[in-house]
């Protein structure tokens, strides 16, 4: 076996969602170097992009153990912790970091800030009550960057693809299942939390909680994203019509656009009818909390200050970090 061939192709794995073949391969490494500490530090980041983050701790700590100066590996162990609500293990995280010669990282730094400022919610095993924040921008307004963010200040992120399948509940104002899913993580964005009402039903379940709303320069911008994408993904070289959406990934995509912007056939990718909807959902959730700006930031990711926009809003420093640019469809 070449390990670093291994790790490459598990790595290719990774990037087009075959996570399971990507965990294969990983273990493959360890059941022959079980010590690998690229193998391990990989196989804890697959663990918490599972949302299994406590499955992860060990992994990150044998890849510590045997390359002590690789400081990826010491950002990752104290984020999950973190994830997790371990305040008090995060910051003994960060100093230990510290004293192995890790000082001065900005990324560390945010997250001992962040411990320090959750220390007074701490309960009796050092398990803080992180407030929950919500991305209620629409889809292709840079939720998969913020996401990113999350991560990055040390959040517990939502299941994604479990969230999506809420659409339906969405479909049915039933917003029970999710204000229940919202049990599982801390930080959430996209579909069912880009959708109209979804902000005011997870409002009233969690109170103290953050909002916030993703925009584009325009609704021109908006759209333009919106359809580069899904011509990108559907991968016809031209924007689909309404067959090809009938096909793409179990019509997924089609039944949901039907769902929340009412269209049929003819209106598919109607500028008119997709800019307005854009546009409305922006109107209606600044409206909703205007006389709560402590609880709302409107935030373009574009602009230079973003991300301290964003540190600030959620109650830390965030010198030295940048939002992380994901997922641009242009």
């Amino acid at each position: 076996m070449i390990v670093s061939q291994v790790l490459l192709e598990a790595s290719v794995h990774l990037r087009t969602g075959r996570i399971a073949d990507a965990v294969r391969l990983y273990k493959s490494v360890l059941q022959q170097h079980p010590d690998h500490p690229q193998a391990n530090a990989n196989l804890g980041l697959v663990s918490v992009r599972s949302g299994h983050h406590e499955a992860a701790l060990p992994f990150f700590s044998t890849a510590i153990h045997n390359a002590p100066a690789v400081p990826g590996f010491r950002i990752a162990h104290a984020r999950t912790l973190l994830a997790l609500g371990r305040v008090t293990d995060t910051i003994a995280a960060v100093e230990r970091a510290n004293d192995d010669g890790h000082t001065g990282l900005p990324e560390l730094e945010v997250l001992k800030a962040r411990a320090v400022s959750l220390n007074p919610l701490t309960g009796e095993n050092g398990v803080a009550q992180v407030p929950k924040v919500f991305c209620v921008g629409r889809n292709k307004t840079g939720t998969t960057s913020l996401e990113a963010t999350y991560a990055l200040l040390g959040y517990r992120l939502g299941n994604q693809r479990a969230g999506e399948r809420l659409i339906w509940a969405w479909g049915r104002r039933d917003f029970k299942p999710i204000t229940d899913f919202c049990r599982t993580a801390s930080a959430f964005q996209d579909i069912p939390f880009s959708l109209s009402f979804t902000y005011q039903a997870l409002d009233q379940a969690y109170p103290n909680s953050k909002f916030i709303l993703t925009v584009r320069d325009s609704p021109d911008e908006w759209f333009q994203s919106l359809t580069r994408f899904h011509t990108k993904i559907v991968g016809k070289g031209r924007l689909p019509t309404a067959a090809d959406l009938q096909e793409f990934a179990n019509g997924w995509l089609w039944r949901t656009q039907q769902l929340v912007l009412g269209i049929d056939a003819p209106t598919l990718y109607s500028p008119e009818i997709y800019k307005a909807h854009y546009q409305a959902h922006n109107e209606h959730v600044a409206d909703y909390f205007r006389h709560r700006p402590a609880d709302l930031l409107i935030l373009n990711l574009g602009e230079a200050d973003a991300m301290e926009r964003v540190c600030s809003f959620l109650g830390f420093s965030g010198v030295g970090l940048k939002v992380p640019h994901l997922n641009r469809s242009a």
